[in-house]
């Protein structure tokens, strides 16, 4: 696989990907309506505002990584007994 969008900021204000990551995914993912894509990426996003703006866009799949000192609150859990996987293990999949 291979990156499909990239975008170049020189101000200040997107030193940090709290501002930058957010904003370019939900400005793609706007352009490109209907597509099945999931954007992926990792623990450089710090910001909950962040998460919650990306989730509040209808049709929008992404994975995220959170720093290891976040405090979670889980609202839902899945059953993973009906699950069968062919390489590795869910150990446990929710909300």
């Amino acid at each position: 696989m291979f990156g499909s969008f990239s975008k170049v900021h020189k101000e200040e204000s997107y030193a940090s990907e709290c501002k930058a990551l957010p904003e370019n995914v939900i400005e793609h993912f706007k352009k490109e309506k209907n597509h099945s894509w999931v954007y992926l990426f990792d623990r450089g996003q710090t910001s909950t505002e962040a998460f919650k703006n990306m989730k509040s866009e209808d049709g929008l799949l992404f994975i995220g990584r959170l720093n290891e000192n976040r405090k979670l609150k889980q609202t839902k859990s899945f059953n993973l007994e009906s699950i069968d996987f062919t390489q590795g293990e869910l150990l446990e999949d929710g909300l």
